[in-house]
């Protein structure tokens, strides 16, 4: 139950104390690994 919540945690806190530009892109790949990946999907050029 922890797992998935957590990369939202941090990029929550990320964006509370401005540091959402490291925070996001890590939060994103991790959900990518642990399967979650769908719900930040790839943008086409």
């Amino acid at each position: 139950m922890v797992l998935p919540l957590y990369p939202f945690l941090l990029m929550f806190f990320g964006y509370l104390f401005g540091q959402s530009k490291f925070f996001f892109p890590f939060s994103k790949k991790m959900l990518q690994r642990i399967g979650l990946g769908f719900i930040f999907k790839k943008q086409k050029d």
